[in-house]
């Protein structure tokens, strides 16, 4: 019987997923969907690529490696 009234409390007036459980159920999908989407995009680590490729630049300028010219067109194509 306990488990009865938990879902009905759950979804919403004994309804089932006619209730609020089909809005909890679609939510929990658009959340994979977004996840996915996310993770798979790669969008989120070109950014840290492109912060290591200019911390080495940066090192590289230091350590004399290159001319100032050269140092300025190398970060102006990292930067896009």
């Amino acid at each position: 019987m306990m488990g009865s009234t938990f879902c009905s409390g759950l979804f919403g007036s004994g309804m089932g997923f006619m209730g609020g459980g089909m809005f909890i159920t679609g939510l929990a999908v658009l959340m994979l969907i977004f996840a996915f989407v996310y993770f798979f995009s790669g969008d989120h680590t070109k950014l840290a690529k492109q912060k290591n490729a200019l911390e080495i630049l940066k090192e590289e300028y230091a350590k004399g490696n290159m001319t100032d010219d050269e140092y300025q067109r190398r970060k102006h194509n990292l930067e896009g």
